[in-house]
């Protein structure tokens, strides 16, 4: 993956420098937006997706999203993200390292979750595996995951039947592609390729790019040759 611009909603000031900072570090080459409010946040993404379209540009690639901001939850803003059908990761950035804090992120659409207490050259190693399509989880954050997986169900029924072509999206979603790569590889467009992802979440009862390779690794999309 490739990233280019990213925005920073963090309300702290300094810890708000130290991320960009971190960002810098982790994406030589990429522009970043820094802002403290979600109506801030709202703003810097309408921004960029006019400007993307202006410039024949990609808008925020990587958005990095406190939970706890002066006008809201940082939760709300990667829901609103994830349904826009914008190619923009969500990553929380955060102190709260509880469980329902985590699942309740993670259902809205967050594709990775860190905690605020890394030492800046880990944070930076962790937000580098967004460039390998990994999803970035804190230690403490992905230990709590695995542990609620041990006693996760199987979704896939004869209720939940999927169509072929929805399969085959799952299959690249599972492999961590971007929307925009799953329209350009099966030859749809994008906003067809949108409507096959809406349908398998809802199918699936699942939320996020990181439940989607879960339930295709379940169904046995990700084996070589899939």
């Amino acid at each position: 993956m490739k990233i280019q611009r990213v925005l920073v909603v963090e309300d702290n000031e300094r810890t708000r420098m130290w991320l960009c900072d971190c960002v810098a570090a982790a994406f030589p080459a990429c522009d970043v937006t820094a802002v403290s409010t979600l109506s801030q946040a709202r703003r810097a993404l309408r921004s960029a997706r006019v400007f993307a379209g202006a410039h024949q540009r990609a808008g925020v690639d990587v958005a990095l999203i406190d939970i706890g901001l002066p006008d809201g939850s940082g939760i709300d803003l990667i829901g609103e993200i994830v349904d826009a059908g914008s190619d923009c990761v969500p990553i929380v950035t955060t102190i709260y390292d509880d469980p329902d804090q985590i699942f309740a992120a993670i259902s809205a659409g967050a594709e990775g979750y860190l905690l605020k207490y890394h030492e800046s050259d880990q944070l930076v190693r962790l937000l580098q595996r967004i460039l390998d399509d990994e999803p970035p989880l804190s230690p403490a954050v992905a230990r709590q995951v695995m542990e609620a997986l041990r006693g996760r169900s199987p979704r896939h029924s004869e209720e939940t039947a999927l169509t072929a072509r929805e399969a085959e999206v799952l299959s690249l979603l599972g492999r961590g592609f971007q929307l925009s790569v799953v329209a350009k590889t099966l030859a749809i467009s994008h906003n067809t390729a949108s409507t096959h992802v809406k349908s398998i979440y809802r199918k699936l009862n699942i939320r996020s790019r990181a439940e989607a390779a879960l339930a295709a690794r379940d169904r046995g999309l990700l084996s070589p040759g899939n």
